[in-house]
């Protein structure tokens, strides 16, 4: 399974605008989904990077999205990879 790290750009503050960023590596073979979601709720303006090989024939992929963080909303990563079960991460 891909090793996922979800994280924002800069520190959390209530109310104030950031970058929601879930970073997946060491994924092979290449097939992935990656949704971002507050509360359940998919982000429908995520930004994805390309495709990443990395050097032991691994890949990597970056899903963000720009938000304004409120308190008690949960904010989460799901990724399936290569049609596998769906795993949600918690930021």
């Amino acid at each position: 399974p891909p090793k996922v790290y979800v994280f924002t750009q800069n520190p959390i503050h209530f109310g104030e605008p950031n970058v929601l960023i879930c970073y997946c590596s060491d994924f092979h073979p290449p097939n992935i989904d990656i949704r971002l979601k507050h509360d359940g709720i998919e982000y429908d303006n995520c930004k994805i990077s390309e495709l990443t090989f990395m050097n032991d024939w691994a890949f990597s992929m970056t899903s963000s999205v720009n938000f304004t963080p409120q308190e008690g909303v949960k904010y989460s990563c799901d990724v399936s990879h290569s049609k596998g079960h769906i795993k949600s991460y918690v930021l």
